[in-house]
């Protein structure tokens, strides 16, 4: 897999082989060539440096985190395991080995979680 592009080239560079692109000087496939693009990403590039080649970017951004659970929900679930974690803990139970499926059923009963 290739690096991505904001490793491999400066804004500057991008910007330098888009504006000869749109001067006519070197052909789509070889830009798309130079800079490792498939043909629908480029010319969303492209779009985006003719409307506004001032403020052009190659960084991604994010609107928002990713893969985020709430609060609540964090703070139930470490309850949960610090219950757990005394339960393994203590030397008087028999407890060798543990079970995740039995506590994610125990979890779904206990807050009415169906599945």
């Amino acid at each position: 897999m290739t690096e991505h592009i904001r490793k491999r080239l400066t804004r500057e560079q991008v910007r330098t082989i888009l504006d000869r692109y749109l001067k006519k000087e070197i052909s789509a496939e070889y830009d798309m060539d130079l800079l490792g693009l498939k043909r629908r990403q480029f010319f969303k590039w492209v779009k985006k440096y003719r409307k506004d080649y001032e403020v052009f970017t190659i960084e991604y951004s994010r609107n928002g985190a990713n893969r985020r659970i709430s609060e609540d929900i964090e703070k139930s679930i470490l309850k949960e395991l610090k219950t757990e974690k005394t339960l393994i803990g203590n030397p008087t139970m028999p407890i060798r080995f543990y079970n995740y499926t039995i506590f994610g059923v125990h979890y779904k009963k206990t807050r009415g979680i169906f599945s």
